[in-house]
């Protein structure tokens, strides 16, 4: 299962992107299942590339994670 959501940038209403915002995973094996909801998306957010370093992926700032 899998819902999407067409979510709009943030500074650009043009742009439109098709986003996953449920989806579930499930284990073929054993039949146990995942379900990922998502939520507070947003895109083109002036996130600068110097946040993915590995210093930052391993501690974010705060102020980012708000």
């Amino acid at each position: 299962m899998m819902k999407l959501e067409n979510i709009e940038a943030r500074e650009d209403n043009r742009n439109v992107y098709p986003t996953a915002v449920l989806t579930v995973a499930r284990n073929l094996e054993t039949g146990s299942r995942t379900t990922m909801a998502f939520s507070g998306i947003r895109y083109n957010t002036g996130v600068g590339a110097d946040l993915f370093t590995e210093r930052y992926l391993r501690r974010p700032p705060r102020d980012v994670m708000r």
